[in-house]
């Protein structure tokens, strides 16, 4: 590489860095900014057509489209995601930068379009470098097989969750843990139901156990889930009752959760072949489904397969026709509800005796067929390194009112922190995340102690922290403790 391709390859870092902090604005609802940052990129793109800066254009344009999503503008997003489709080119994959591909994956991933996302994983992490912090590799395999499984490809899937929960495996209280649990029991349910089962357990007993009950909820969906397929169905009922009462007793509920849960019953009525209480139930999942949100689709085909059940062929035609349709519209359907929905379509068609109408579904069930078949198995994650270091992770409950902070302010105090481990050689943050319940830190580096040491005074002093639970590990050992709880005088 000569002194010029060494400079692009400088300039491109730098610009990615851009990047991260638009994107970074977006999930922060600054969407000005991550406009003017992402309009920026697109104009230095275009500025570089013949180096390797003009491959910023299809991250820009992602970045603008994921704006718009967040601006409720399906359609100007659907737009703006096709467009860096088609200005993607095979030069593209030999970017020697892992964050490049990071980034590119991590936007087609939040714009749901997991088929485009898939290479950009795999090539991340074929890029990343030995000394690469093993929490984001883990990160990214379980980015790549919750791909696979939204994509209804669970045989896929099994391979990276795996990688992912052998990394995490070295740190049992990773937030991550229960998620790739929970991914990876949906990828086994129909093949090893009895693992998967296990799974969503576990996944449900790590929250449940610290009265996290809104994080526990999806592991018992996909229990209740679990059991209506194995004709279990007044244990799937419980799972759905116990998870319908923590949501609506939550406000912060989002309406599509609930709708989904519906959903969820209705599809356990009908398999016990209950077809009146399921139409109740699906009804009413459609009527709280937001008008844009493309969960719909799994609704009218509940609704679909309800009233083909029930020997009404004719309405369930309608309704396997707007599932289909719905489904168009997905950068990414489920290739396993999609080919479930078309062939409804068809042996509905069959008992109507309406032929003439058959040839154009069973072309487009063949072209599904055809691109479920291109789609690669992932080998990526067998080989990745074990974690070995020392962690600090810090779990801080949000249901804490003794020191409201706004999110920019939480930000500014993570990176801060962050930033005076890195400028000490000590170690560096890997990961953020948010629960209903809590905020979770995670800190990593060669030695945990020394890792809590420096933090531990910062920790003390901030009311931020009160009554955070903190979690020490070294390799396997590990002790945990909490800072106590501050209360704020009332005058």
């Amino acid at each position: 590489m000569d002194t010029a391709e060494i400079q692009t390859l400088l300039k491109l870092e730098i610009l990615i860095k851009i990047l991260a902090q638009a994107v970074d604005a977006t999930q922060r609802g600054q969407l000005e900014m991550a406009e003017k940052g992402f309009a920026s990129l697109d104009r230095v793109a275009d500025s570089e057509p013949t180096t390797l800066l003009r491959h910023v254009k299809p991250l820009a344009l992602l970045g603008l489209a994921l704006v718009r999503t967040k601006q409720r503008d399906p359609e100007q997003s659907r737009i703006l995601r096709e467009q860096a489709v088609a200005a993607l080119d095979d030069d593209c994959r030999n970017v020697p930068l892992a964050t490049f591909h990071y980034f590119m994956a991590l936007e087609f991933f939040r714009l749901q379009d997991y088929r485009n996302a898939l290479p950009f994983w795999e090539l991340a992490l074929q890029h990343a470098k030995p000394d690469m912090d093993p929490m984001l590799v883990a990160e990214m395999l379980q980015k790549l097989g919750e791909c696979y499984s939204r994509m209804g490809l669970g045989d896929h899937a099994a391979i990276p969750l795996r990688a992912a929960l052998k990394i995490l495996a070295k740190f049992p209280e990773h937030p991550w843990r229960p998620a790739t649990l929970i991914t990876l029991g949906n990828a086994l349910r129909k093949t090893a139901p009895a693992e998967a089962e296990a799974a969503f357990r576990e996944a449900a007993e790590i929250h449940a156990a610290k009265l996290q009950y809104q994080s526990a909820a999806p592991a018992w969906v996909n229990l209740g889930i679990l059991c209506a397929e194995q004709g279990r169905f007044e244990e799937s009922l419980a799972f759905y009752t116990r998870v319908l009462r923590v949501r609506e007793n939550d406000a912060s509920t989002p309406p599509e959760r609930i709708a989904l849960l519906h959903n969820n019953i209705a599809g356990c009525y009908r398999r016990w072949k209950k077809s009146d209480e399921a139409l109740a139930s699906v009804d009413r999942s459609i009527s709280l489904f937001p008008p844009s949100d493309p969960q719909r689709a799994y609704a009218y085909s509940t609704k679909a397969m309800t009233l083909r059940d029930a020997g009404r062929d004719q309405e369930a035609v309608t309704w396997f026709r707007t599932a289909i349709d719905e489904r168009k519209k997905q950068a990414s359907p489920s290739f396993e509800a999609y080919l479930d929905d078309l062939q409804g379509l068809i042996d509905a068609l069959k008992r109507l005796h309406r032929d003439t109408e058959l040839p154009p579904v069973e072309e487009e069930l063949a072209q599904v067929l055809r691109q479920r078949d291109s789609i690669q198995s992932a080998q990526t994650g067998a080989d990745r390194p074990e974690f070995s270091g020392g962690s600090v992770l810090i779990e801080i409950p949000n249901t804490n009112q003794a020191d409201l902070r706004t999110r920019e302010e939480v930000r500014d105090l993570v990176y801060t922190l962050a930033g005076a481990l890195a400028e000490g050689g000590i170690g560096r943050i890997s990961g953020h995340i948010t629960s209903p319940e809590t905020r979770t830190l995670i800190f990593t580096g060669d030695d945990a102690e020394r890792l809590f040491d420096f933090l531990n005074p910062r920790l003390s002093s901030d009311p931020f922290f009160s009554g955070a639970r903190i979690v020490i590990r070294q390799a396997d050992q590990s002790r945990e403790l909490f800072l106590p709880t501050r209360t704020t005088a009332v005058n």
